[in-house]
């Protein structure tokens, strides 16, 4: 039984001679409050990408469904580079007993060359899970007009040049006659103080 790769936006494929294991699994992320007696508290359970694991082998020579060309060490040379292009790449893994699996991500991979001119590789990948984010865009609200308001405010009415009255010229000339009248009062009050000086003394004839 083989294991087929493919990488999803070049569609580039490989193809391995055989899959002896494979395994499948998730580890759950648990959040966990020490208490001073007994086991902690557990109140949330975050679960984890789906993991799948495959020990695979390529040998110098093809075998089975392999569509490899070439012969020798290249085979072998050919299919680490081929992982190495896998990196950060979504992926499509096909295999005669599992559903065919997609959106993978090549999380690890290690290879050991045996003297008989083979390869070993244990693969691991991880399944991505994409998160949908929705964003809804507010905009800043504007001041209310009242219309009602606004319209019985009376219009600007343009009356034309206007008489204007000089308020300075006016409290001037006020002032000056009242300070006329002022000394012509004093003037009167002396002469009368003087006839009243010149009759008490018998100087009028």
């Amino acid at each position: 039984m083989s294991l087929q790769i493919t990488i999803d936006d070049t569609q580039e494929s490989f193809t391995f001679d055989s899959v002896m294991t494979l395994g499948r699994g998730m580890t759950m992320i648990v959040t966990a409050h020490p208490v001073e007696r007994g086991v902690d508290v557990s109140d949330h359970v975050q679960a984890g990408q789906l993991r799948r694991s495959y020990a695979a082998m390529m040998t110098e020579t093809p075998m089975g469904s392999s569509t490899v060309p070439g012969v020798g060490a290249e085979r072998l040379d050919a299919c680490i580079d081929f992982l190495q292009r896998c990196v950060g790449k979504t992926l499509t893994l096909t295999h005669p007993l599992q559903a065919t699996q997609t959106n993978m991500l090549l999380a690890s991979f290690s290879a050991d060359r045996r003297a008989q001119r083979s390869e070993d590789l244990a693969l691991e990948f991880v399944r991505l899970e994409y998160a949908e984010v929705t964003s809804v865009r507010v905009p800043p609200s504007a001041p209310r007009r009242d219309s009602t308001a606004a319209s019985s405010l009376p219009d600007n009415q343009d009356l034309g040049n206007q008489a204007t009255t000089t308020t300075a010229g006016v409290a001037g000339a006020s002032g000056n006659a009242a300070g006329a009248s002022s000394a012509a009062n004093a003037d009167a009050r002396d002469r009368s103080l003087l006839l009243q000086l010149v009759q008490s003394q018998g100087l009028l004839l």
